[in-house]
């Protein structure tokens, strides 16, 4: 069978993108929050029925508030630049990290163009050389025929290639279903301006509540700063998780500061060894 120049470089272009499908990127560019520990080694987390469910994200940050108020906590995520990627690998992924919930990202970056030079091997050249004769001696007369094949290298033939390629930023958020929590608030640490703005070093901000925990029933809100729990003065969102863990199960008053003003909520803390807490990086 004759192979043309065209179907060489077909081969060779479909030999490319079977190698580049054999790797997952959403498994070669995750990040782990967990720090290698397994999700069923963490007692606060829900079992994964190993089937997770992928969606589509629309913007990361307010997904991901919405994850954290439905109760799920972030495990991992992954960040990565290519051409194409396929949403069953995310998913792929997301049952070998123990995620129930994957939400996967795509939004158009750039489109790479240029020229490539390649070079492809020719046919090998093969050259038949034909020779006859005759002869004649005691025995009588005689002719003889022969032919010798000679195989050289046909060299090579070098092509350029122009190339138009689109490229997407990718990325996956993965998640897993918290148990019932103590308090049910995310919180961080105040930032200078709110320092200065309240005239106080100490408290924690309250970035999520969690939907039907203890503190969404007592109207804590987004934006709320603990300032004391059961008498306690909070320092910090570390703090704060500190003493959930002493006062959980008690009925306890929380101090907060909203819009400036200070006003206390009676709440009911939960009973559970995982404290929801600081939001990491």
């Amino acid at each position: 069978m004759k192979t043309t120049h065209g179907t060489r470089l077909t081969v060779i272009a479909l030999v490319l993108v079977l190698l580049c499908s054999c790797v997952n990127p959403y498994s070669t560019f995750y990040t782990d929050r967990l720090g290698g520990r397994k999700t069923e080694q963490i007692p606060e987390f829900v079992s994964s029925d190993g089937n997770p469910r992928l969606y589509s994200g629309s913007d990361v940050e307010a997904d991901s508030l919405r994850m954290i108020e439905e109760g799920f906590d972030l495990i991992g995520y992954s960040c990565f630049s290519a051409s194409t990627a396929k949403s069953d690998d995310a998913k792929s992924h997301a049952e070998d990290v123990g995620a129930q919930v994957v939400l996967v990202y795509s939004k158009y970056s750039h489109t790479d163009t240029g020229t490539s030079i390649v070079s492809v091997p020719n046919p090998p050249v093969r050259s038949t050389t034909y020779a006859s004769g005759s002869a004649f001696g005691s025995g009588g007369f005689s002719t003889f025929y022969g032919s010798a094949t000679t195989t050289t290298s046909g060299g090579y033939s070098t092509y350029t290639m122009p190339y138009s390629i689109d490229r997407y930023d990718f990325g996956a958020t993965y998640w897993i279903k918290k148990r019932p929590p103590v308090l049910g608030v995310t919180c961080r640490d105040l930032s200078e301006n709110e320092r200065k703005q309240w005239a106080r070093n100490r408290g924690a901000v309250v970035i999520a509540v969690i939907k039907r925990s203890p503190a969404h029933v007592a109207d804590v809100l987004r934006g709320d700063v603990i300032l004391r729990i059961g008498g306690y003065e909070i320092s910090d969102s570390f703090d704060l998780i500190d003493q959930l863990d002493r006062q959980q199960g008690n009925q306890v008053d929380v101090e907060l500061l909203r819009d400036g003003r200070s006003l206390t909520k009676r709440v009911s803390l939960g009973r559970q060894l995982g404290i929801p807490g600081r939001l990491g990086p």
